[in-house]
This record gives C-alpha cells, sequence and structure tokens, in this order.
C-alpha cells in the first residue's frame, strides 16, 4: 500500500474519496497515527490519541460504507 500523504488532502476530500470508495477509512487512520507518531513528540500537540480505539472505529466506518451506509 503506497504512503498516504493525509497533509495534502483536506477532510472533504478524504471523505468524498472514502464515499466513493477510493479509499479506506483504515488507510487514513493508519496514515493519521504515524503523522502522529511522527509530528507529536516534537509539537506536543495532541493531548489523547486513541490508537487501540481508532482503527476499530474505522474498520466499522468501512463496514457501513461497504453497505451502503453514508457517514456524517
Amino acid at each position: 500500500m503506497p504512503t498516504l500523504d493525509i497533509g495534502a488532502s483536506s477532510a472533504c476530500d478524504l471523505a468524498r474519496r472514502i464515499a466513493a470508495g477510493d479509499l479506506l477509512s483504515v488507510e487514513v487512520v493508519a496514515a493519521s497515527l504515524a503523522r502522529i507518531a511522527d509530528v507529536n513528540p516534537l509539537l506536543n500537540c495532541f493531548c489523547s490519541v486513541w490508537e487501540a480505539e481508532a482503527p476499530a472505529a474505522a474498520e466499522a466506518a468501512d463496514a457501513a460504507v461497504a453497505r451502503g451506509g453514508v457517514l456524517g
């Protein structure tokens, strides 16, 4: 899987790509968590990161999209 540059896309673009099936929520979450791990030690800009919960929530969102659900 190619590296997803989440900083180059807006949240609206990511949501559109997820809804279209061009991108998975789990890919966005994995890229986001990787970026947080890279920059947060220097920036200290996150109070809480739900590393264990976020992938499961992304999987649930992807399952909902696969069933035809619309995410907010």
